[in-house]
């Protein structure tokens, strides 16, 4: 007994240690060509990574122990464990069209949970994070400083300002997906600088972006992955069609999630993290506490009102019966117009479901229209934010926001009709 208690709290401590190091050094040392998505030369000291989920070190009681209250749901960063198994991730194109100033990208994603029969690691809600160069200024107003989401309508089209970098989006000529389920704040390596399960730590297929940390976006997209969630499901699709899911991704399982991203020229820069949520070997499920999904019924902007619809898809809260509101969550409605200039923030309060049903409500937002620019297209952002929670974490591992409020984010094209709103 005592031998087994020596050996989880040296591998407790190799992970602390490892999670505590400062900088980006990543497991793998080799250099890569980015355009070439190849894994190189793997470090597998993180092998054992998965024991720091396994066990945790209460200091208030000395003893090893489930944590049974996380501040943000005990969100982590799986690419160092996924690093040490260099089989449980790998990604396959479908084919790679050029543009005249462009370069799309389709390909899939396949992670593998890299140890089987072991149903207490199973994880929760994973996201594939891609992280891309920054692609424009925004939401100040919240304290974000950058998001990488403009108008696919004059991103790319030789427009004189566009910033470059790259973006995330459904396939405009196949038109089976491959655009983000969402957007996250999680580990970028710009805020979260200690790698490890709490920072950004480099991929084995991930650029060589430590030079670019400033350059790279604060949100970023993902797509969910869970047993059974196919490649080109659509998120909200599978959702209604498994309700009361729980969203698990099992030991031993592999699911797959197809990307599909255009970069402007030919820099291929990038980075990733991969998002899992778990709290103990006996507390199952463990999901995230951000909203899941989101999808909106209507969004039009009109001659005389822009009109919005939309239904937040988030199992964990709740509407209070004394005021009508969601009890865990604050809606953030940000119309943008201009990359240069920011967003118009529409409502920033608490606001009345006007339908709720099985882990999901349904909102309805209308407000006087606003010049429709003619050489712009308008996205608009759907933010509930969690100002209960942070993006701290119980062990005490720093990042630049740490104090700052979760949310989970959201984005669509707005559309435009010259006919006055009924």
């Amino acid at each position: 007994m005592r031998t087994a208690f020596v050996e989880l709290l040296f591998l407790l401590m190799v992970v602390i240690l490892c999670g505590c190091s400062a900088g980006f050094d990543g497991p793998i040392s080799a250099e890569k060509e980015p355009v070439k998505l190849t894994p190189a030369g793997v470090n597998h000291s993180n092998q054992h990574l998965w024991a720091y989920y396994d066990v945790v070190f209460d200091p208030e009681t000395n003893e090893f122990t489930g944590v049974e209250n996380r501040t943000a749901m005990f969100t982590m960063n799986l690419v160092g464990l996924l690093n040490g198994y260099p089989a449980s991730l790998d990604i396959s194109f479908n084919g790679i069209t050029s543009g005249q100033d462009y370069m799309d990208l389709d390909f899939d994603v396949s992670i593998t949970h890299p140890i089987p029969d072991a149903s207490h690691l199973n994880v929760y809600d994973v996201r594939g994070v891609y992280i891309a160069p920054a692609g424009a200024v925004a939401f100040a107003e919240l304290g974000y400083t950058s998001y990488p989401h403009v108008p696919l309508t004059h991103y790319y089209e030789e427009h004189v300002d566009h910033p470059g970098g790259q973006e995330m989006m459904d396939d405009p000529v196949n038109g089976d997906g491959g655009g983000p389920d969402g957007y996250s704040r999680w580990f970028n390596p710009c805020e979260f600088l200690n790698a490890g399960p709490f920072g950004y730590t480099k991929g084995t297929y991930a650029s060589d972006i430590e030079a670019l940390i400033y350059e790279m976006s604060v949100l970023n997209p993902y797509k969910f992955f869970a047993d059974g969630l196919g490649s080109h499901d659509d998120l909200v699709d599978w959702i209604n069609a498994n309700p009361g899911s729980d969203r698990v991704f099992s030991s031993g399982a592999t699911n797959t999630r197809n990307y599909f991203v255009r970069f402007a020229g030919d820099e291929l820069k990038f980075g990733y993290a991969i998002l899992a949520n778990w709290e103990s070997p006996t507390v199952h499920p463990s999901n995230m506490r951000e909203a899941i999904a989101c999808e909106v019924i209507y969004g039009v902007a009109h001659t005389d009102e822009h009109v919005f619809t939309f239904r937040i898809y988030d199992p964990q809260s709740e509407v209070n019966p004394d005021n009508g509101v969601m009890e865990d969550y604050t809606i953030h409605l940000i119309e943008v117009s201009d990359y240069k200039t920011g967003g118009t923030i529409f409502n920033s309060t608490s606001m009345t479901p006007t339908a709720t049903g099985d882990g999901w409500a349904e909102y309805h937002y209308e407000t006087d229209g606003i010049p429709w620019p003619v050489d712009y297209g308008f996205d608009f952002w759907i933010i509930p934010e969690y100002t209960g929670y942070d993006h701290s974490n119980e062990f005490g591992i720093p990042n630049d926001v740490e104090d700052t409020p979760l949310a989970a984010w959201f984005c669509y094209e707005l559309e435009y009709s010259d006919e006055p709103w009924n």
